[in-house]
């Protein structure tokens, strides 16, 4: 066992043991109701998602983490099955990388010592040309303005993280085939509702898979069934 292995089995040992086991049951239940709920919402048409194994470490984040919310995730994570899905984080397509949503997944990971997880890129600049029309889209807590996510992201690799906990509100867009009783074309959903999943047994198995593995196409994630990894066994 690698030297980031053993810190990170220790730490999650500590937290394991220092974390109140009546708190552990109702975060569990708590985020069992909010999967159940996500993965039984209507199926939101969207582009296939680009899902690449990524090194978390080299993620760079915009928003602080809660310590409080990311030893309660630990401990989840160490209770559920493999065959669990979990949202993968969401991250720009451009370089270096940085986290739009799934901040604390990502953290957990770097403490587990995992030197893959899965992600989901999207296009940050095409709202650059396309500003009314792009998929992903962010908005502040704060006063509920949008926000342009090339900023967010140049202030975030230059380590400036301005947005506190859970700071920034990211969303995908859809336009409307017909419009809604208000008139409007488009509707925006809470960007999780959309997110592929992956199973956590995938997860944990990354350190096992090449670093050179191909790109993930997940060609359809309408039924909301688990995503499954090519390559991976679980």
């Amino acid at each position: 066992m690698s030297r980031v292995a053993t810190v990170g089995l220790f730490m999650v040992l500590f937290l394991l043991l220092s974390f109140p086991q009546g708190s552990l049951d109702i975060y569990k239940e708590s985020l069992f109701q909010h999967y159940r709920t996500t993965l039984q919402d209507p199926f939101l048409d969207i582009p296939t998602p680009r899902i690449k194994w990524v090194d978390p470490i080299r993620l760079v984040r915009h928003e602080h983490t809660s310590r409080a919310h990311l030893e309660s995730l630990l401990a989840y994570l160490q209770t559920i099955p493999p065959n669990s899905p979990i949202p993968v984080p969401v991250v720009t397509a451009s370089h270096p990388q940085v986290i739009l949503d799934g901040h604390h997944r990502v953290s957990a990971s770097r403490i587990l010592g995992l030197k893959l997880i899965p992600v989901w890129e999207v296009d940050d600049l095409d709202e650059i040309d396309n500003w009314d029309k792009t998929l992903v889209r962010c908005y502040a807590q704060s006063n509920g303005l949008r926000m342009a996510l090339h900023e967010v992201t140049r202030r975030a690799r230059e380590g400036n993280i301005d947005w506190g906990i859970k700071g920034t509100r990211h969303v995908a867009h859809f336009p409307l085939s017909r419009p809604q009783a208000s008139g409007e074309m488009f509707i925006e959903v809470a960007l999780e509702r959309v997110t592929p999943r992956v199973n956590w047994g995938s997860w944990i198995s990354s350190n096992d898979v090449s670093s050179r593995m191909n790109d993930i196409a997940v060609p359809n994630i309408g039924s909301r069934e688990h995503v499954r990894v090519p390559g991976i066994k679980v």
